[in-house]
């Protein structure tokens, strides 16, 4: 006879409750959005507490909804994930892709091709750059910022 484990046990739990949870919702799924619509109307002020606070928890996640909405508005194919992100992040070791200056907290996710030049929104078209090197960069084509670069070096 093999007994379980606690984290074994908890996990099939969880495992049930979610299930659940599921079937609760697609049976009642109306009621439920109508009672969710009524709280936040009547609480604006909590409602925009809680999302401000879930946003600062979940800055990548914020920034992939950004980036996938701008996306879908601009016809581009292709999606990412806060986990892309946060690989994209790590793989460039926090640091600016075009100066290599480390970017702390901050940084803007940028598209290399720019959407508005027709680029994807996949991941392998997303790099980090520092705030000043994304401003300089702007919508151009990658070849055009490089020369632009090369010609200000020897300027």
């Amino acid at each position: 006879m093999t007994t379980k484990s606690r984290d074994e046990i908890n996990t099939e739990r969880r495992a049930k409750k979610r299930a659940y949870d599921r079937e609760y919702y697609k049976a009642h799924r109306d009621e439920i959005r109508k009672r969710n619509s009524e709280w936040a109307k009547a609480n604006p002020n909590i409602r925009r507490a809680m999302a401000s606070a879930w946003a600062k928890a979940n800055p990548n996640k914020v920034l992939a909804n950004v980036h996938k909405h701008r996306a879908r508005r601009r016809l581009s194919e292709g999606t990412h994930t806060a986990a892309d992100i946060a690989a994209i992040r790590a793989l460039q070791n926090n640091c600016c892709e075009m100066c290599k200056v480390n970017l702390g907290r901050h940084g803007h996710l940028d598209h290399i091709i720019p959407l508005a030049r027709g680029g994807s929104n996949w991941p392998w078209n997303l790099q980090w750059l520092c705030p000043s090197c994304n401003r300089f960069k702007n919508a151009r084509d990658p070849r055009t910022q490089l020369i632009t670069k090369f010609h200000e070096i020897l300027s």
